[in-house]
């Protein structure tokens, strides 16, 4: 699992305190963005929502001043209910006034950038002094993946895929460590054919507490299906998947390369 991190506040990059290959926790601080232009505009809804309180209490001494001089009939009803609206008016543009700094305080603690997540980061694209622009348009400041476990996707050719069901056993190998297999299950399946592979997008999920299987690696993924199909043992890197269906890489008398079509047949004695 991995996420792109992006800024939710617009300014200048100050610092980042974590790097490539650093493995992080969930709410881990990872950098912190300068925005003066946020900082203004805080420090001037504050100024407005003061203003906005004072206009409210003024309001409000004014329109109870009012309803008592209406209950001798030194003022009419009209310039009564002027002043108890003007005095609702008051609490509607403090009402607004609070919200907008809420929402400037919400900005700013977007100033500093977490860890959504517990992870390892692999990529950070932004220096000290850098520009960030706020939202997805802008450049992605880290990327964060979560390799425990790690998730492993292979194709598996559609004369198998019956015999694929989620929670059996997988194991994976890699060329780089020879002689070692990692246990993994099988989580899920797209539970579709791929029409331009005729193969199942299969998912198997390995236990990586140590790392040693590094993210975007190539392996092979070995099942072991309870399955009727009779086997062939041809080199992997000698079969082709395509829109055709599978075909097999042989040689031909003329010592030339051939591709032929896989198909399966029924022989009766």
């Amino acid at each position: 699992e991995e996420s792109p991190i992006y800024a939710r506040t617009s300014g200048y990059l100050r610092r980042w305190y974590r790097d490539i290959g650093s493995h992080v926790a969930q709410g881990e601080l990872l950098a912190d963005i300068d925005s003066p232009e946020v900082d203004q505009e805080l420090s001037q809804a504050r100024a407005s929502r003061q203003q906005s309180s004072s206009q409210l209490d003024i309001a409000k001494i004014s329109a109870d001043r009012w309803q008592n001089l209406r209950k001798t009939d030194s003022v009419s009803q009209q310039e009564s209910d002027t002043q108890t609206n003007a005095y609702q008016q008051a609490v509607a543009n403090l009402a607004a006034a609070d919200a907008n700094v809420r929402r400037l305080e919400e900005l700013e603690s977007f100033k500093h950038v977490y860890a959504p997540f517990s992870g390892v980061l692999v990529k950070r694209n932004v220096d000290p002094g850098a520009l960030i622009n706020a939202g997805s348009a802008g450049v992605e400041l880290f990327i964060l993946a979560k390799v425990d476990p790690l998730r492993i996707f292979t194709n598996v050719p559609q004369a198998y895929s019956p015999a694929i069901k989620n929670g059996m056993p997988a194991y994976i190998t890699l060329q780089e460590i020879p002689g070692q297999k990692f246990r993994g299950t099988v989580a899920r399946t797209a539970e579709a054919i791929d029409p331009a592979t005729r193969t199942l997008l299969t998912e198997v999920d390995v236990p990586n507490k140590d790392g040693r299987l590094l993210r975007g690696a190539f392996g092979e993924v070995h099942f072991s299906p309870k399955t009727t199909v009779e086997k062939v043992t041809v080199p992997v890197n000698a079969m082709l998947f395509r829109r055709e269906g599978a075909q097999l890489a042989v040689v031909g008398a003329d010592n030339k390369v051939q591709l032929r079509s896989i198909r399966s047949e029924e022989h009766t004695s």
